[in-house]
């Protein structure tokens, strides 16, 4: 059976893959939790100055319970450590370093996650400007630059040439004729 120890960080991992920044899940609390669970906002957050706006995070059902669970227990934040205290960063850079180091992989950070989301999120043909909206961007240009290398998916390009081709002929039109 698991530790409370390895309970309470598998939470956080959970949480992790709702495309929130890590400093967003180390604070989230009862009172960020809106819509009838489906999303966290945030009133102060990293892109404020730009949007003026809050930051509204979708969650996936999984996540919606786990939050009305955990709203249900405790006041405060909602993820805690095995002492029952926030997250510190430092907590979970040095939890998230031991772990590349037991399970001998390199790259695994904080902001993985967030990544993953994204990337995830692409690969399902969740358009562009939607990722960049669950992610708190005012534009697309950061998911393309940072999440949107789908050119390491050589299934996705695959799937993708196939799908063009189906259209292609479902639509029975021919691609105009450039030769004149």
């Amino acid at each position: 059976m698991a530790s409370d120890k390895s309970r309470s960080f598998a939470l956080y991992l959970i949480a992790s893959r709702c495309g929130a920044r890590p400093q967003q899940i180390r604070e989230v609390s009862k009172a960020n939790i809106f819509h009838n669970g489906q999303a966290w906002v945030f009133t102060n957050h990293k892109t404020k100055g730009k949007t003026g706006k809050p930051l509204v995070v979708p969650l996936s059902p999984c996540l919606q319970t786990l939050s009305r669970i955990l709203a249900e227990k405790r006041e405060g934040n909602l993820f805690l450590n095995d002492r029952g205290v926030p997250w510190r960063k430092d907590a979970i850079a040095l939890r998230l370093r031991r772990m590349r180091e037991k399970l001998g992989i390199k790259g695994i950070v904080a902001y993985s996650y967030r990544h993953t989301f994204a990337t995830d999120a692409l690969l399902s043909g969740t358009p562009i400007a939607t990722v960049a909206a669950m992610l708190g961007h005012t534009d697309t240009k950061m998911v393309s630059q940072v999440y949107g290398q789908l050119d390491q998916y050589t299934w996705h390009l695959i799937q993708a040439a196939t799908q063009t081709a189906v259209h292609r002929l479902q639509s029975n039109q021919s691609p105009p004729n450039r030769l004149r």
